[in-house]
C-alpha cells in the first residue's frame, strides 16, 4: 500500500485557522522538526482536529505512529510471575499508583503475594475504605479472571511477562535454594545439585506439595493457573495457552524487556517517566551447569516451553508490526541510562533535578530524588509504606531496604 506524504504547512494552516482538513484513510508523514512546530504553534487545535479525524488515520513522526485518541489507562493488572523480572515491573506499577493516587491491591501478608500459592480469597487483600473495586494489582496471585474482575475497575488491562523457561528454572533453584534440598536427600556430595535433582526429579519433588519451594516444575504455568494435575495433558496445556492468549492485552518478554516496556506504553498510554526503572532484585551468580541438564528440563516442564514459544511468536510479529518501534526503544534506553546515572548523582546532592526536554517520543518532564527513591524501594518496604499512609496500618518499621543502581 502506497502512503503518501501530505502537504503538512496547508494542512497546519487548516489546524491553525481551527478548519477541519481533508486528509486520505493512510499515512500521514510528518518530520520530527514540522511536529514540534505544530506544538508549539497551537497545540490544542491540532489534537481536536487529529481526534475528528478517527482511528483510519494515522500520523507518523520520525517512524513513530501517535494514537490521536489514546486514552491513558489506569486500570491494570499485572499479574507477578516468579522469576521473570517481574520485580522491576510490578515496581513501576506500585510507583505509577502511588504517584497518580490510585487505588491499589496490597496484600494482608507483608509479601507481595495475595493466597499464593492456593487460590485468594478476601482475607487475603486490604479492602478499600469505600468497597470500592481497585485500579492497580501487581502482586503474585494464581491467574483467576473472574476473582480478579471481582475486585478490579471495570475496564481493566490485564498484562503479565514470561521468561525463557531454562533462564527462569535456573534462577529459582537457585533463589528457593533448592541445592540444600538436594544435599539432604543425597548428602553434600556434589556441586552439581542441578543436575542431580534433573536426573531424578522425583527423588526431591513432591508436585502436590503446595509450598513456595515446590513449583518448579511449569513454574510460570502454575502462576497463570495450569493445574499440576494437567503438566502431562497437552491437550489441556493448548487450551491454557489460547486462553492466556485471549485473556491478557500483553504478555511481555524478559528477554526483550525494554521493547515490553514501549508496547505496555503505548498499550497503556501511559507517559515515558511512567516506565523509567532501576533493575530491581537482579543476580548475577553464574553457576556451570552440564549442557544436558538443559534438555531434561525441557521434558520436565513442557507446558513452560509451550508457552514461552506461543508468546514468544506472537510478540515478535508484534515487533515487526510496530511501526517505529526500534527508534522508541533506542530513545527510551538512552533515557533511562541517563536516568540511572541521575539517581547515582542524588545519592551525593539530593537537589538535582532530571529534566527531560519534549521529544518527537515524549513531553518533557522533570524528576527529583523522591522518584528515584520509589523506583528502588523492596516491595515489601513500599507495600508497608501505602499500607500505613492509605489505611493508617501501622507495621513493624524494619531499615528501609534500597535495591541499587547498576
Amino acid at each position: 500500500m502506497h502512503h503518501p506524504q501530505l502537504l503538512l504547512g496547508n494542512h497546519f494552516k487548516s489546524y491553525a485557522q481551527g478548519r477541519m482538513p481533508v486528509l486520505n484513510k493512510s499515512v500521514t508523514i510528518i518530520s520530527p522538526t514540522t511536529w514540534d512546530t505544530m506544538m508549539q504553534r497551537n497545540k490544542s487545535k491540532l489534537f481536536d482536529a487529529l481526534e475528528q479525524l478517527g482511528r483510519k488515520q494515522t500520523i507518523v513522526v520520525a517512524g513513530l505512529p501517535l494514537l490521536k485518541t489514546c486514552r491513558r489507562h489506569t486500570n491494570v493488572v499485572f499479574l507477578k510471575t516468579h522469576k521473570t523480572g517481574s520485580e522491576t515491573t510490578s515496581q513501576i506499577f506500585m510507583r505509577f499508583a502511588d504517584l497518580n493516587n490510585l487505588s491499589l491491591v496490597l496484600p494482608t501478608s507483608q509479601w507481595p503475594i495475595m493466597g499464593w500459592a492456593g487460590a485468594f480469597t478476601e482475607k487475603h487483600y486490604i479492602h478499600s475504605t469505600h468497597d470500592d473495586k481497585f485500579n492497580i494489582m501487581c502482586l503474585h496471585c494464581i491467574y483467576n479472571r473472574h476473582a480478579l474482575d471481582n475486585i478490579m475497575a471495570n475496564g481493566t488491562k490485564y498484562v503479565t511477562i514470561l521468561r525463557e523457561p531454562w533462564s527462569q528454572f535456573k534462577s529459582a533453584f537457585s533463589f528457593f535454594k533448592w541445592a540444600k534440598v538436594v544435599e539432604k536427600k543425597i548428602g553434600n556430595t556434589t556441586t552439581h545439585h542441578l543436575e542431580k535433582f534433573l536426573e531424578n526429579p522425583g527423588l526431591f519433588y513432591n508436585g502436590e506439595n503446595i509450598s513456595t519451594n515446590a513449583y518448579l516444575r511449569n513454574f510460570i504455568a502454575f502462576d497463570l493457573g495450569l493445574p499440576p494435575k494437567q503438566y502431562d495433558d497437552m491437550n489441556a496445556i493448548r487450551q491454557f495457552v489460547n486462553m492466556i492468549a485471549n485473556d491478557f492485552d500483553l504478555v511481555m518478554i524478559l528477554e526483550y524487556y525494554d521493547e515490553s516496556l514501549i508496547l505496555l506504553r503505548r498499550l497503556l498510554c501511559w507517559k515515558l517517566e511512567d516506565i523509567l526503572y532501576i533493575p530491581n532484585n537482579v543476580r548475577t551468580k553464574v553457576v556451570s551447569i552440564h549442557s544436558y541438564a538443559e534438555q531434561l528440563y525441557h521434558h520436565f516442564s513442557q507446558a513452560d516451553y509451550f508457552m514461552y514459544k506461543h508468546f514468544l511468536t506472537i510478540f515478535e510479529q508484534r515487533l515487526k508490526d510496530s511501526q517505529g518501534l526500534r527508534d522508541e526503544v533506542n530513545y527510551f534506553q538512552k533515557i533511562n541510562t541517563e536516568y540511572k546515572l541521575f539517581c547515582k548523582q542524588v545519592l551525593i546532592n539530593s537537589s538535582l533535578i532530571f529534566e527531560i526536554q519534549r521529544s518527537s517520543w515524549s513531553d518533557g518532564f522533570r524528576l527529583n530524588e523522591s522518584h528515584c527513591t520509589k523506583s528502588r524501594l523492596y516491595i515489601p518496604d513500599y507495600m508497608r509504606i501505602l499500607k500505613e499512609t492509605r489505611y493508617g496500618i501501622k507495621a513493624r518499621k524494619n531499615k528501609q531496604k534500597l535495591w541499587p543502581i547498576p
